[in-house]
């Protein structure tokens, strides 16, 4: 079936909101990001694409608002997990979804970001809870704070010899360019972490908790993932496992951090599958 989709009003800075144009509700799906940020235009694609299937998606930007090309951008620094909630509950009660189901969907950090609330809300009442997940390469641990300046060459005004394993920081020789903002091995410890919750933040190496999620869970991961190992997921799902939880996982041969076009068409049919069985 044919959908024209249009975007509405939605309370959140540099987020998007796709609907079906037929004047009707639908189940709704937030979608977040990866570590590139918000002002990425590739995951209001995929947003648009579940919009495109029947869901009405928010493309929900945590961090990186008003970040262009390159330097300064903004840095992924205790974001609150009650702003999450509180996307949560407006897109539940949104007119576009009418208390319909909704789901948490992300990519990399977007999907620590998806397991983390989802673990630490899960017996907590008065958080929304999503009604089903769906993350592709997540961690089983909390990473630190980040800002995509700190692998841009431009923003390093001189290089070790040694290109820096990806995620790390050029040595003490390397000059930073002081136009992408603050030095990154300058961070006060208020600005080493991610991710806060309750009024604390939550440190890097924090492990997720994800046999607490009492919802479907659907994860994704290629096996010759370079960014963030395969075996993550392979102890998400043997920790789910353990407590008597039955994620649906699906591994992809050969496919790195970001799938191949084929192993993406092939994981957007599973993802709308599970989707439809537990939203619809």
């Amino acid at each position: 079936m044919k959908r024209t989709i249009v975007t509405e009003d939605c309370p959140f800075r540099n987020s998007t909101f796709f609907v079906p144009n037929d004047g009707e509700s639908h189940p709704g799906i937030i979608l977040l990001h990866g570590a590139e940020g918000g002002g990425s235009p590739f995951w209001k694609g995929s947003a648009l694409m579940y919009a495109a299937n029947g869901f009405a998606t928010l493309a929900y930007c945590y961090f990186g608002r008003n970040d262009s090309l390159w330097g300064p951008r903004e840095t992924l620094v205790n974001f609150d997990l009650e702003e999450l909630d509180e996307a949560l509950t407006w897109l539940k009660l949104s007119s576009f979804v009418k208390d319909q189901k909704v789901a948490l969907a992300g990519a990399s950090r977007g999907a620590e970001l998806a397991l983390l609330y989802a673990s630490l809300t899960a017996n907590e009442k008065i958080f929304t809870q999503p009604d089903c997940i769906s993350v592709h390469c997540p961690s089983d641990e909390t990473y630190g704070s980040w800002n995509l300046d700190w692998e841009d060459d431009r923003c390093w005004i001189k290089k070790e010899p040694q290109n820096p394993p990806r995620g790390s920081h050029p040595g003490p020789s390397s000059v930073w360019n002081e136009k992408c903002g603050l030095d990154p091995r300058k961070l006060p410890d208020h600005m080493k972490t991610a991710w806060k919750w309750k009024g604390q933040a939550i440190p890097a190496n924090f492990r997720i908790p994800v046999e607490n999620i009492e919802v479907p869970v659907f994860i994704s991961h290629g096996l010759n993932d370079d960014v963030w190992s395969v075996e993550k997921t392979k102890k998400i799902e043997a920790s789910m496992r353990s407590a008597n939880k039955m994620p649906e996982v699906h591994y992809f041969e050969g496919e790195g951090h970001n799938l191949g076009r084929l192993a993406g068409g092939k994981r957007m049919e599973s993802v709308l599958d599970f989707l439809s069985k537990n939203l619809i």
